[in-house]
C-alpha cells in the first residue's frame, strides 16, 4: 500500500525511515526533522508489516506536513534491507539518508550542515558521525584512518579503510547520491540478519567516485537494550560474514592493492564470533560449529595469506588450534577464554 501525497519540487534530502511496530518512537523520530532548519527534505517511511495500526498513525500524525511524507508498507515482514531498497526507489532527493525509526537527527541544523558541505564539495558521498547521546559528544565512528577531520577523501583511502574496518560501515552515518543505491540486479542472493548496511554501502562506494568526510555529531542513535542481540549466536552468521565479504571485494577490490587488510578484519571477526558460539554450547556441539569455520575457503586463504600478524594473543590461538585441525582444542581453548572474561567481569 503506497500513500504518497507529494512535494512540488523534488527536494535535496530523502529521509527513508524503515519501520516495523514503531508507533511508540517514530513520533520522536519525525519531531526531528520538523525542527531541520533546512526545509529540502521529504520522509519515506516503508512500514514492514508492523501490527500496532502503524498505517494509521502515520494517516493520522501531525508532526510534519502530510505533503512531506510519502507511506508505503509491505503486507509481510522482509527485513530492514528490503524495506530501505524500497524507500530508496520512492525517494526523488538529490541525497538519501537512512533513518531508524526510533533514532533522530541532533538539533536543528543537522541538514544545514550536510547541504552546506554537499554545496561546497558536491561528493557522491557526504559522511558525519553520530552519538548515543541526544545533544551529541562521545562520536561513535573514529575516522582516524581516513587521517582527517573534514573535507575531502580519496576513493582509494576510504576503500582501503572500509575493506579492513567495520567502522564505516553505517548507513546512517551517510548522505548518499540517490543513484548510488538500490541498483537493479544488486540483491543479495540470500536474506541477511547481519552485514546488511555493509553489503549496501559497499555497493555504493563502488559506484561512487566523490568523497567528503564532515565529522560532527549530526546523528542521534538511540540506545535500545530490546533491539541488542540476546538470541543464541547461529553458526549461519558466520556464512554471512563470508558470503557478504566475497561480494565487497568483488566490488572493490580493484580500487586496492592487498587484500590483507580484509583479511584480518576477517580472521578478527571469526575469532570473536568463536566466543559467540562457545556462550551456550558444550564441547561437542561448539566443536562441530567450528569444524565448519574451518573449511570456509576464506578462513583457510585468509589464514594463508596473513595467519594471526595483528591479532591479539589469545584469539591468535582460537585461530591457530583451529587452522592446524585440532577442532577440539580449539573449542576447549575457546571455552576457556569465555569462562575466564566472565569471571573478569563480575
Amino acid at each position: 500500500m503506497l500513500v504518497s501525497q507529494g512535494m512540488e519540487q523534488a527536494p535535496l534530502f530523502s529521509i527513508c525511515i524503515p519501520a516495523h511496530n514503531a508507533t511508540g518512537v517514530i513520533g520522536e523520530c519525525l519531531a526531528s526533522l520538523a525542527r531541520q532548519s533546512c526545509e529540502s527534505w521529504e520522509a519515506i517511511v516503508v512500514d514492514d508489516a508492523s501490527t500496532d495500526s502503524l498505517d494509521q498513525w502515520c494517516a493520522g500524525q501531525d508532526v510534519i506536513c502530510a505533503e512531506r511524507l510519502t507511506y508505503y508498507r509491505f503486507d509481510e515482514n522482509g527485513g530492514p534491507f528490503r524495506a530501505r531498497r524500497k524507500a530508496f526507489s520512492l525517494a526523488r532527493g538529490r541525497y538519501v539518508i537512512c533513518l531508524d525509526s526510533d533514532d533522530e537527527l541532533i538539533g536543528s541544523d543537522a541538514l544545514a550542515l550536510m547541504a552546506e558541505a554537499i554545496e561546497r564539495e558536491s561528493p557522491d558521498v557526504l559522511m558525519f558521525n553520530m552519538s548515543a547521546c541526544v545533544d551529541g559528544g562521545d562520536s561513535i565512528v573514529d575516522y582516524g584512518a581516513l587521517g582527517l577531520a573534514e573535507g575531502a577523501v580519496d576513493k582509494g583511502a576510504f576503500v582501503e579503510a572500509f575493506l579492513s574496518s567495520y567502522a564505516l560501515n553505517n548507513l546512517a552515518t551517510k548522505a548518499l547520491r540517490r543513484e548510488l543505491v538500490g541498483a537493479d540486479g544488486d540483491e543479495p542472493k540470500r536474506r541477511l540478519k547481519m552485514c546488511e548496511d555493509r553489503l549496501e554501502v559497499s555497493g555504493a562506494l563502488a559506484r561512487a567516485e566523490s568523497f567528503c568526510l564532515l565529522d560532527r555529531d549530526l546523528y542521534y542513535y538511540r540506545p535500545n537494550e530490546a533491539s541488542t542481540t540476546h538470541a543464541r549466536f547461529e553458526l549461519d552468521y558466520c556464512d554471512q560474514q563470508a558470503y557478504v565479504e566475497r561480494v565487497v571485494w568483488e566490488r572493490l577490490g580493484g580500487a586496492v592493492g592487498s587484500r590483507d587488510g580484509q583479511y584480518r578484519l576477517l580472521l578478527s571477526a571469526w575469532a570473536h564470533d568463536m566466543e559467540a558460539l562457545a556462550q551456550d554450547r558444550g564441547v561437542a556441539e561448539l566443536a562441530a560449529c567450528l569444524e565448519q569455520i574451518a573449511a570456509e575457503p576464506l578462513f583457510v586463504e585468509a589464514m594463508g595469506v596473513v595467519g594471526t600478524d595483528g591479532q591479539r594473543a589469545e584469539r591468535a590461538t582460537s585461530l591457530r588450534l583451529l587452522a592446524a585441525g585440532r577442532v577440539r582444542a580449539a573449542a576447549r581453548w575457546v571455552r576457556a577464554l569465555v569462562r575466564l572474561k566472565g569471571a573478569a567481569k563480575r
